[in-house]
């Protein structure tokens, strides 16, 4: 064979090969970029921040959302559709989602002329704590840059894209959440059971240090905030 030849032959297979990997991933889309999975009524929270995003700039510009919902796991079981019909409202919530998170995502939606009327946070106990320990926040690169997620093609030609497929087609999701053909979230059908489990070492449970401080932080802006009531007076939180 010619090295033409063989060049010819090498780039056709390699485009053939890309096809193959793009369509299937739009066929299931993993990542929401269109309508979700095409193949069954399922998706998984594979990457909640980026399909979110992916889904919210696809569907805004027909259901006019004038309402957003941030929150971390345990909100992103609520079904949106059960608010006020005055309020169409878009569930932005997603795994481990920390408040300065929020602040972020407001910021890019924000940049892109979105003003809703109304925004609900749902806070969870892992906000108020400020050791340490804390977990760094997990915005995405083009929430912080205020640019748009990754284009459909460069992500759906990928083999991380490909697997997310595969587990989709073989129902396999990564947590115990899954979301219908509507995406309001729910749980899989068979969820793991909760097994509390105390270290080998230690007979007791343990409370950290972090936490502790966290919780008195909190006694002490539950006790500002009764004494404001009290007196009749405003209190700002700043965050």
């Amino acid at each position: 064979m010619r090295p033409l030849k063989y060049i010819i032959w090498l780039l056709c297979s390699a485009l053939l090969l890309i096809s193959v990997v793009f369509f299937i991933n739009i066929l299931f889309d993993p990542l929401w970029y269109i309508n979700g999975n095409q193949v069954e009524h399922i998706n998984y929270a594979f990457n909640e921040r980026l399909s979110k995003s992916n889904q919210f700039l696809n569907k805004n510009p027909s259901h006019n959302y004038n309402c957003i919902i941030f929150g971390s796991s345990r909100t992103t079981l609520f079904n949106e559709s059960l608010l006020s019909k005055n309020f169409n409202c878009f569930n932005f919530s997603f795994s481990a989602g920390r408040v300065a998170e929020f602040n972020a995502y407001a910021n890019w939606l924000k940049k892109k002329g979105i003003i809703p009327k109304i925004v609900i946070i749902g806070i969870d106990d892992f906000n108020f704590s400020f050791g340490k320990k804390s977990k760094k926040l997990a915005t995405l690169d083009f929430v912080s840059d205020n640019e748009n997620p990754p284009n459909i093609f460069r992500s759906y030609i990928s083999l991380d894209a490909l697997k997310m497929s595969y587990r989709l087609y073989r129902n396999k999701s990564p947590n115990p959440k899954m979301y219908d053909e509507n995406f309001i979230g729910t749980l899989v059908q068979k969820p793991p059971k909760y097994k509390p489990s105390l270290s080998k070492n230690k007979k007791t449970l343990t409370i950290s240090k972090d936490v502790i401080s966290a919780t008195e932080k909190y006694r002490m802006l539950l006790d500002e905030a009764a004494i404001a009531e009290k007196n009749s007076a405003s209190l700002k939180f700043k965050v």
